[in-house]
């Protein structure tokens, strides 16, 4: 499974963020955070990545057996949808790195890593799934269309024969 970095929040979590940045943080729109690169309320209005184009491209280089638009509902939702009953997706949390405002709002909500991966993209938009031989040429390939592209995780027979994903 191959990650494309998101470029913030995107469509998802605005309430938990909100709740935990505005509510509980006592920041303003205008704070700045030591780790985001500018204030609270223009990390939040970053506008949201299109991957269409990048992801055009792929279907040319390899063949695609899934797509994952990662928005509310996170991974364990939006990656559940494209599994076969039959498998379990296993996802790597340590193969990307997640922006930092993720960090911050986990932080300063107290928010399990759980739920943060349940409620927000995490830093990646969008997963997609390929043949084990396709990785390298895939990535290969999102990274020439400007994509930071990551291997994030695997696909394996789900052992109770239930569809699953689950995150490391």
């Amino acid at each position: 499974m191959i990650g494309l970095a998101s470029s913030g929040l995107h469509s998802n979590g605005y309430t938990l963020a909100r709740k935990v940045l505005f509510d509980i943080a006592k920041l303003k729109v205008s704070s700045h955070v030591r780790e985001l690169s500018g204030s609270v309320g223009e990390e939040l209005l970053k506008p949201t990545r299109i991957y269409a184009k990048s992801i055009l491209k792929l279907v040319e280089k390899v063949k695609v057996k899934g797509i994952a638009h990662i928005t509310g509902g996170g991974f364990p939702e939006k990656l559940g949808r494209i599994l076969p009953r039959s498998v379990t997706a296993i996802i790597d949390s340590s193969s990307w790195r997640p922006l930092p405002i993720f960090g911050a709002s986990a932080r300063s909500g107290k928010i399990s890593k759980a739920e943060m991966f349940k409620t927000f993209n995490m830093g990646i938009g969008m997963a997609v799934v390929v043949g084990r031989s396709d990785v390298a040429r895939s990535i290969k390939t999102l990274k020439a269309c400007g994509e930071r592209a990551y291997e994030i995780g695997t696909i394996r027979s789900a052992s109770s024969g239930k569809r699953g994903v689950i995150i490391k």
